[in-house]
């Protein structure tokens, strides 16, 4: 459930990212979107508690395009080689924290 303004609005049982994206944009149609940044470093950023790739992909995607864990994965490992991110091994993924 989403309130804002006096208005709520419900989506009952499980649903995808793109109901909320719809709901949020039902009750806030002035809010601006923000755009991916064009690597992971600035996600990273937002979340010094660090993000597992699934999150980071599924920020990386745009609009309603499904998530790439596999580009996210390559763009993260590029950030580490250079010493910008951490990677701490975490079940079958890893944690990725600003380095």
């Amino acid at each position: 459930m989403l309130e804002s303004g006096g208005r709520r609005l419900v989506a009952g049982g499980w649903q995808s990212a793109e109901v909320y994206d719809v709901l949020v944009a039902n009750l806030a149609p002035g809010l601006p979107r923000r755009s991916p940044p064009d690597d992971p470093a600035p996600l990273l950023g937002r979340f010094p508690a660090g993000l597992v790739t699934a999150e980071v992909a599924a920020l990386l995607a745009c609009g309603n395009d499904a998530p790439d864990p596999s580009a996210a994965e390559a763009a993260l490992l590029r950030l580490a080689a250079q010493g910008r991110a951490t990677r701490t091994p975490l079940g079958q993924d890893a944690l990725w924290v600003a380095g």
